[in-house]
């Protein structure tokens, strides 16, 4: 007796082989938004130096770790819900740092002086940029106007918490120190919950109440994480800002980050 799984109508799981058609159109539109970037870094006149491709190399560092730590998240959150939901928030995190590169390789056209008018600008240009990657890769749960209502919330919240950021910043802290700490409160705040996790499972990993506690605070985590990781992206174009005035300045023309410069050398 050989034991068999059911899977509907591809047949049984010891039957023969089940032919999968996948079609040329839907790999490329997953790859779409790179299209665009390499096309806007080829066509635009401003991008044709090596120090603009740089771009990419945070973006594909981006893509890699959240390749890794979705497979990770996925294999750690054993159910189905926190499966989809962590692939899910991994994809509209793809989306957010894909948008964020296409802005940036933009950016030296923008030319606003009103902040409010700028802020406004740069939300709707993410916004437009991560709608249409979500149009075009639908999820199986949830259609595409929900999931964009969703990366909206997201990325308002982090726009509004960047720019509260800046401001507390430049109040408090003296500009040769800016960089310090803006890149490392988005660095902090992006990994916090995720450290938090791994402390809490290390305390309550002899405890009986183990699986219920941890299983809704696994919840919270994933939820917060949605809040928190798009910081941790950030940080990632913020490295590059600071090794490439090319990218320092248009990150001050989009976000209005003025004081990314390093401190300048004073001889004795």
């Amino acid at each position: 007796m050989v034991a068999s799984q059911e899977l509907g109508a591809l047949g049984a799981r010891d039957g023969p082989a089940v032919q999968v058609n996948c079609p040329v159109g839907d790999s490329l539109r997953s790859v779409a938004g790179w299209f665009v970037l390499v096309g806007v870094l080829l066509l635009r006149k401003a991008n044709r130096s090596k120090e603009a491709w740089t771009i990419l190399a945070p973006l594909v560092g981006v893509y890699l770790a959240l390749a890794i730590g979705e497979r990770q998240l996925n294999a750690y959150l054993v159910f189905h819900y926190h499966r989809y939901i962590c692939s899910a928030l991994a994809d509209l995190l793809r989306y957010f740092a894909l948008s964020l590169a296409i802005l940036l390789a933009i950016a030296d056209g923008l030319t606003i002086p009103w902040r409010l008018l700028r802020f406004v600008l740069v939300f709707l240009f993410l916004l437009l940029c991560a709608d249409v990657q979500i149009a075009t890769n639908e999820w199986p749960f949830l259609d595409a106007g929900k999931w964009a209502v969703v990366f909206a919330v997201i990325l308002l919240l982090f726009m509004v918490g960047h720019s509260l950021l800046q401001t507390v910043l430049r109040r408090w802290v003296k500009p040769a120190r800016f960089r310090w700490w803006y890149g490392g409160f988005c660095l902090v705040f992006g990994l916090a919950p995720l450290l938090t996790l791994g402390v809490v499972e290390a305390h309550l990993s002899r405890s009986v109440q183990l699986s219920s506690t941890l299983e809704q605070f696994r919840i919270a985590v994933v939820l917060a994480s949605a809040i928190s990781l798009p910081y941790l992206l950030f940080f990632a174009f913020i490295l590059l800002a600071l090794r490439s005035l090319l990218y320092r300045e248009r990150l001050a023309r989009a976000f209005g980050v003025t004081s990314l410069a390093p401190e300048p050398i004073v001889k004795p």
